[in-house]
């Protein structure tokens, strides 16, 4: 578990990279071209510059089909922004000081001046399964104890299917770790049977990944605190963002 001050250091990791992640939607909004490639080295600027850190992977950034890989990274011929453009902003750090935890954001943006249909009716169907997922977290914390990994995966599991998108094939979420974003807890998967821990952190992140086509992930931050109390760290996205 968590200390006080480890809290407090990934809580202010998850507002540095909710600023972080606004400009760069604003680097990209003021570019009529401009690449993946471009928007992760200038998020690797401002990790420098806002005294963040991370692991050995860098952020991922995605425009168009490379949306629908969910780990992707751009490589040597990198996706050039396009009108009608999904873009996935993922990011992860941490305070640049010994035991400080890390905080993993996922933004979702569209260079255009309204969301595609196509895109905003899977969006919708991604926000239920975040938020439903996050009220299992504080229904069984009410009920004074904290939910199994595979619960809370077997919400995105249950939506997906309702929805008509089949078996998820990814993870719900992760535990938040010290030294990597992927903490050494069990991921929030179907065969994680034990209960979550209070005072740590962990993600939330549902996808739904079409191949060959788009991907939209919205990834959050939480903990529950000892008196039972869900605490979101890193916002919550409502509407994908025009750039």
């Amino acid at each position: 578990m968590w200390s006080e001050e480890q809290i407090a250091d990934h809580v202010k990791a998850a507002e540095l990279l909710l600023e972080i992640k606004d400009l760069a939607f604003e680097f990209i909004r003021e570019r009529e071209k401009i690449s993946e490639w471009d928007v992760q080295q200038f998020i690797l600027k401002k990790f420098l510059e806002f005294g963040l850190v991370s692991d050995k992977v860098p952020p991922i950034i995605a425009f168009r089909e490379s949306t629908a890989n969910a780990h992707y990274f751009p490589g040597k011929d990198p996706n050039v922004i396009a009108d009608g453009d999904l873009v996935m902003i993922d990011i992860w750090g941490r305070l640049d000081k010994k035991g400080a935890p890390f905080a993993d954001i996922t933004w979702m943006g569209f260079r255009g001046e309204k969301v595609l249909e196509e895109f905003s009716k899977v969006w919708d169907v991604v926000l239920r399964v975040r938020d439903e997922s996050i009220e299992l977290v504080r229904d069984r914390a009410r009920e004074g104890r904290m939910p199994l990994g595979c619960e809370v995966y077997g919400v995105t599991n249950d939506v997906l299917a309702e929805e008509g998108f089949g078996k998820d094939n990814h993870y719900t979420g992760h535990s938040l770790g010290l030294n990597d974003c992927h903490g050494e807890e069990a991921h929030l998967t179907s065969f994680n049977e034990k209960e979550l821990f209070r005072n740590l952190g962990y993600t939330i992140e549902p996808g739904i990944y079409l191949d060959g086509k788009f991907g939209i992930r919205s990834e959050i931050d939480f903990y529950v605190s000892g008196d039972g109390d869900v605490v979101l760290t890193a916002g919550l996205q409502r509407d994908i963002i025009l750039v």
